[in-house]
């Protein structure tokens, strides 16, 4: 059986380790590379030698606020229709 830290131990290490790494190379000398996990994501994207785009996403904290924005929205129409 496991208990609380082992859990929350085993949820950090499912969520930070990657499952896709792709990288893809296009037309005009752009290259992606985009590597995926549970908790984020990350991916760069090479232009020339010289620029390049880098885009870090959390879509647990984006899931998160999403859900929380719609408690406060549902608490706050609950409010105005007892009034």
């Amino acid at each position: 059986m496991m208990n609380l830290q082992q859990l929350v131990l085993w949820l950090l290490i499912v969520g930070l380790v990657p499952y896709t790494i792709r990288w893809q190379r296009s037309k005009g000398h752009k290259r992606n590379l985009e590597i995926r996990a549970l908790f984020w994501s990350l991916q760069v994207c090479f232009y020339s030698t010289r620029c390049r785009q880098l885009k870090v996403r959390l879509p647990l904290v984006q899931r998160l606020g999403r859900f929380v924005w719609e408690v406060v929205k549902e608490v706050l129409k609950d409010k105005l229709l007892k009034q």
